[in-house]
């Protein structure tokens, strides 16, 4: 039975993963929603989570509705047969313009409601897709017009099958209850939080619905509307999670400005990478691949920017001053991980705690002692617990400050190689606090940015290329989970520093052209527009389902290798 520890990481967990998610799927798809709005596109669903829909309304405007009439009274303009129509009512002095034709035709036509007899079954019509009936209502036409011009007029429309579809459109258009019934956006939640969806009418994604193709494009259909306009449409998701991104990265730099850590020092961790390859205490970093570094931060960046590419053939180049000589470090780029082992000198040792029994009690060491030296040595916080065990049964010389006053003594460590003392850290590295205006944080957070992208987009490369494990490289829900968790714990800034980098990965993972993917529509396009004519439906479809059974075999071993490294 699982501890109320481990059922409470599980919920706190999961509910920093549904709020991360959440943001980012939201604004994902928000991207899509509104730019197919912007293009004149009919949304029929916006959903987080993928089905079954849960929880929902539909929600429309008489504005759309306005817009929705004059695209399908635009549509029905371009019909010959209305025109024939329209010269018919004229004649007979019934109508003068085409929109007082259209609203003559509206009252003395109507069309025949469907009923589940009437209606062609899934054998004879794909999706149920039937037919509108035109259906005369004799009584509301003049009485001097003729039974001959009564079915001369109806024998005109009614042969006309797309004309009578369209005409079937605009009465339901043109009735506010049934609008809101079938034109209107269904805004829901839905069970599967693993996503969400904006269903554009006339497009084929992951719904896989084809009934739009049983008629002529309609205005507002995706497929009706020009290619820039369905490129951006495609985009507009990716788009919107790079801006998130830099907007996060923008308020961050504006509210909060950045510490730049003012030294290239570094402090090795005793039995690391680093010390393996020949790290020692007090060497200066001055270049790492041939890029200046000039603080803390510029090497922290730029060692991670150099282990994400495969520059070198993957050696990373640590040019180093010692002793005022230089001399390169030469360290596989695989080895740049958090345990690499090399921190930013002056980190020193905090005493927190003092066992009173102990070796360090009876020596007069206190809490917020400040240790600074091991027989004469400069220690720090990450060296001297290694160099009191490798002490173990000896005698060594200690140390410490207690504020402005240096004291020492001489301690014998116990032979499990401790003195009785708990550790906290003493930051002594100079800090500047750099604040920015709202203008001059733009550039930096955009520049930034652009820097995680092309990492993102160099590792991608090289799981692509074999250079990675696919294994290793990719976070799925479990990770994704415990990490926001994590950032959050750290506090607000944190948390949407992890939220930016996962809304970066969500956009470059989206736009790659495979199946499926936003990528892979654009690719429909791109395609589209080059040879300047569609790719069959048949062979779309086939496509789309393959990409998507293909991500859908990726989630779960994702997922897999997530509960496995557990």
């Amino acid at each position: 039975m699982p501890s109320l520890d481990s059922l409470l990481n599980f919920t706190n967990s999961a509910f920093y993963f549904i709020i991360a998610i959440g943001i980012l799927v939201f604004i994902h798809e928000l991207g899509h929603y509104l730019a197919a709005k912007m293009s004149g596109m009919r949304v029929d669903r916006f959903s987080l989570g993928f089905p079954p829909r849960a929880i929902g309304f539909p929600f429309a405007t008489k504005k759309l509705q306005q817009k929705f009439l004059r695209d399908i009274k635009q549509s029905i303009f371009a019909h010959l047969t209305f025109h024939q129509i329209h010269h018919l009512l004229v004649e007979q002095q019934l109508s003068k313009t085409h929109d007082e034709s259209i609203e003559f035709l509206a009252k003395v036509f109507s069309i025949e409601e469907q009923t589940s007899q009437n209606l062609p079954s899934k054998k004879d019509a794909k999706d149920n897709y039937a037919p509108a009936h035109l259906v005369m209502n004799e009584e509301y036409f003049p009485s001097h017009i003729s039974e001959d011009f009564r079915a001369e007029l109806f024998d005109l429309f009614s042969n006309t099958q797309s004309l009578v579809d369209d005409f079937s459109e605009y009465l339901d258009i043109r009735d506010w209850k049934r609008f809101k019934e079938y034109y209107a956006t269904d805004y829901c939640l839905s069970w599967l939080p693993i996503g969400g969806f904006v269903k554009i009418n006339g497009m084929i994604d992951e719904s896989f619905d084809t009934e739009f193709l049983n008629h002529k494009p309609k205005p507002w259909e995706f497929r009706a509307r020009p290619l820039p306009q369905k490129m951006f449409v495609i985009t507009a998701g990716v788009i919107m999670n790079v801006f998130l991104a830099l907007a996060i990265f923008w308020g961050l730099n504006y509210t909060q400005g950045k510490n730049v850590l003012k030294t290239t020092e570094v402090s090795v961790r005793a039995n690391s990478p680093a010390a393996q390859v020949g790290f020692l205490l007090g060497d200066k970093i001055r270049k790492i691949n041939n890029t200046q570094v000039e603080n803390w931060n510029d090497v922290f960046e730029t060692q991670y920017i150099a282990a994400s590419t495969n520059e070198n053939n993957g050696i990373i180049n640590f040019l180093i001053e010692r002793n005022g000589n230089t001399q390169t470090l030469a360290i596989d780029r695989s080895a740049i991980t958090d345990t690499f082992g090399i921190y930013p000198r002056g980190i020193l040792p905090k005493v927190n705690l003092v066992d009173a029994g102990k070796p360090a009690g009876q020596i007069g060491l206190l809490p917020n002692d400040v240790i600074v030296s091991v027989d004469k040595s400069p220690i720090d916080f990450f060296s001297l617990s290694p160099t009191i065990h490798a002490n173990a049964g000896k005698e060594i010389f200690l140390e410490w400050k207690r504020g402005d006053k240096t004291m020492s003594a001489n301690v014998r460590v116990l032979p499990e190689g401790r003195i009785g003392i708990g550790l906290d850290t003493a930051n002594t590295i100079p800090v500047e606090h750099v604040q920015y205006s709202l203008l001059e944080a733009l550039p930096i957070g955009i520049a930034y940015g652009v820097q995680i992208c092309a990492v993102s987009y160099s590792n991608i490369w090289q799981i692509i290329t074999g250079k990675a494990s696919l294994k290793s490289s990719f976070a799925g829900p479990v990770r994704i989970a415990q990490m926001s968790a994590q950032a959050a714990e750290n506090g607000i800034a944190q948390f949407l520093t992890f939220v930016a980098l996962l809304s970066i990965s969500l956009a470059i993972i989206n736009i790659l052209p495979f199946p499926a993917l936003d990528g892979g529509h654009f690719m429909f396009l791109v395609y589209e527009g080059i040879f300047r004519r569609e790719i069959p439906v048949k062979v779309k479809l086939a496509i789309q389902q393959a990409g998507f059974y293909l991500l859908l075999a990726l989630m779960v071993f994702i997922i897999y290798n997530d509960i496995s490294n557990l």
